[in-house]
């Protein structure tokens, strides 16, 4: 779907906003278990995210940008400050915990516009740095990310435990 993204209009998302963002929070999931079933939602993925997001919407240290057009929200950001163990120099640092647009209006530049807005936020709260977690196999995001400027310093690695 095609939108004027002059329609776009990004603005810090409200706890009216929570049935919008588990939608399309709902859509990132499951996109990604295609990818790779360790992304599987549980049987309480409903009330933890609402939950979760709840709190992550009242905290002064988070904030959520919603992209919509219109009445149509397409596309949210959820930013936070968090800390690394202190045995690091850099101890807080800025994480983006989702950027998610819906698929039919991708490739518009609504995901820049969320992720700028998240970068105006970190640097007035003076962040010197700025993280994220991307599905190695999701060609998309890893391809937006690196876009934006950002690059892999770490892996996670995993390996399931079948019964002996």
């Amino acid at each position: 779907m095609k939108i004027n993204t002059e329609e776009i209009v990004i603005r810090r998302a409200t706890v009216r906003d929570g049935p919008a963002i588990w939608e399309l929070w709902k859509e990132l999931v499951d996109f990604h278990e295609h990818l790779n079933p360790a992304f599987k939602r549980s049987a309480k993925a409903d009330v933890a995210f609402k939950s979760y997001i709840k709190e992550r919407l009242r905290d002064d240290n988070s904030v959520v940008f919603m992209a919509s057009a219109g009445e149509q929200k397409v596309g949210y950001c959820l930013a936070c400050i968090a800390h690394h163990f202190p045995v690091f120099e850099i101890e807080e640092y800025g994480l983006i915990n989702d950027l998610v647009v819906t698929a039919a209006v991708r490739h518009q530049g609504i995901g820049e516009r969320l992720f700028r807005q998240a970068m105006t936020w970190f640097r007035e709260r003076e962040v010197g740095r700025v993280e994220l977690r991307a599905a190695l196999d999701n060609i998309v995001s890893t391809s937006f990310w690196r876009k934006m400027g950002f690059e892999p310093y770490v892996g996670v690695f995993y390996r399931d435990l079948k019964p002996m």
